[in-house]
């Protein structure tokens, strides 16, 4: 998954160059400051989803836990989750400490895909999964602190359950 227009760019060349690798494509709210004005960014980004081995619009999502203001983060999110909707690609969703507004646009949206590192409770999972998106668990699980992961863990049905690393940030 790509963090921004540069690393899309770079991901889709590994892609490219590997038969065995696919892409996807995004601004992750943690570039948002750095991306080109959002109109210029959703025409770049547009253009990188059309590459032959393009087959997700990611990492996408809102991070409240940074200084990154949410002016700039939710139309981002807003206009990315409209374009893989348009495209019919599925998101691969960040969400820290923004639950609430993410489920407000997902259930506006209702994209396809994942919300990789989940990190909400049993009932925000429930709606993530009644929205027919995927739950991603990482390293996180295993922490001995680790609450809300393992009940998340053990309702989410196996089909709709992916693992994780988000290497090399989970440590």
């Amino acid at each position: 998954a790509a963090s921004n227009l540069a690393s899309a760019r770079a991901g889709i060349a590994l892609a490219a160059q590997y038969g065995y690798l696919y892409a996807a494509v995004g601004i992750h709210p943690l570039d948002a400051e750095t991306a080109p004005d959002l109109d210029n960014a959703m025409t770049q980004l547009r253009v990188l989803a059309a590459q032959p081995k393009v087959v997700a619009i990611g990492e996408i999502g809102l991070d409240f836990h940074y200084d990154v203001p949410r002016v700039i983060q939710l139309p981002l999110l807003r206009r990315q989750l409209a374009l893989a909707n348009d495209l019919h690609l599925p998101v691969i969703l960040h969400d820290r400490e923004a639950h609430g507004p993410m489920l407000d646009l997902l259930r506006e949206f209702r994209p396809a895909g994942v919300v990789h590192c989940f990190s909400g409770s049993v009932e925000m999972a429930r709606e993530v999964l009644a929205l027919g998106l995927y739950i991603g668990l990482g390293g996180a699980t295993t922490f001995k602190n680790a609450v809300h992961p393992l009940e998340v863990a053990a309702m989410v049905p196996p089909d709709r359950l992916l693992l994780e690393t988000d290497a090399p940030y989970m440590t």
